[in-house]
């Protein structure tokens, strides 16, 4: 899965790589989080634009999105009829701007998190984009929010190592086709993605304070000592022969 992220480059290399900056405050992310409002690059109505979605879908027919579960995010594998995500990835496809992304490793009863990144990216500061989808609630008060899912995907190369899933990332000769949900049959956008890519990405580990929400900043992106793996325990059954 994809439950953290980060975005660190400065805007005019997202206008680089995108075409586009994103309108009022923006600064760099070291600890980006579900419920938080996320950065992606949209053509709902033709033309390319920045915009912010809450992380975390809540499909358009739900009644109460109080009570929802978010959905973070969506497996590629099955995205096109699961009935939370088919509406979003035939109309509403996204570019979700990221420079990393965190996954953690179970050691134990405890959680080693790694710092990810593309060890070729595209664009400066380790800038790539990960497919996502968006998809709006409106209330009867006339109320209405943007809410956005992360597709993900089998990992593979070392990520397979921590963890059995990775997010989708689109490379830019797919910007178009992805984006572009009048023309391009969901489907169709959505296959060339699924390329395995087992020596694009390399991690490290990092504190694990990176787990609290609250907590920003490029420390977290600092290399530390692995926690020691713990040698498994011996089945006691063995004891009787």
């Amino acid at each position: 899965m994809c439950g953290r992220f980060v975005l660190m480059s400065p805007r005019d290399e997202l206008d680089a790589l995108f075409g586009v900056i994103p309108d009022g405050p923006y600064e760099p992310r070291y600890n980006i989080t579900p419920t938080q409002p996320v950065l992606h690059i949209q053509q709902f109505t033709g033309e390319v634009r920045a915009d912010y979605a809450r992380w975390g879908l809540i499909p358009s027919w739900h009644k109460d999105p109080q009570n929802a579960q978010l959905l973070i995010n969506a497996r590629s594998e099955t995205v096109l009829d699961k009935p939370s995500f088919k509406t979003a990835i035939r109309h509403r496809r996204v570019l979700v701007p990221a420079t990393h992304f965190y996954e953690w490793r179970r050691e134990g009863k405890d959680k080693q998190p790694y710092a990810v990144d593309r060890k070729v990216p595209d664009g400066q500061d380790g800038l790539f984009a990960m497919a996502g989808i968006v998809d709006e609630w409106a209330g009867k008060d006339g109320e209405v929010f943007s809410t956005l899912a992360i597709l993900t995907q089998q990992a593979d190369g070392d990520i397979a190592a921590i963890h059995h899933r990775m997010p989708v990332v689109v490379p830019p000769d797919h910007y178009t086709s992805w984006l572009d949900c009048r023309a391009v049959d969901a489907n169709m956008a959505l296959e060339p993605l699924r390329v395995p890519q087992p020596n694009a990405w390399k991690l490290w580990p990092v504190d694990k304070v990176v787990n609290r929400a609250g907590v920003d900043g490029p420390q977290l992106l600092d290399e530390v000592a692995p926690m020691p793996v713990e040698p498994p325990k011996p089945d006691p059954q063995m004891d009787l022969f």
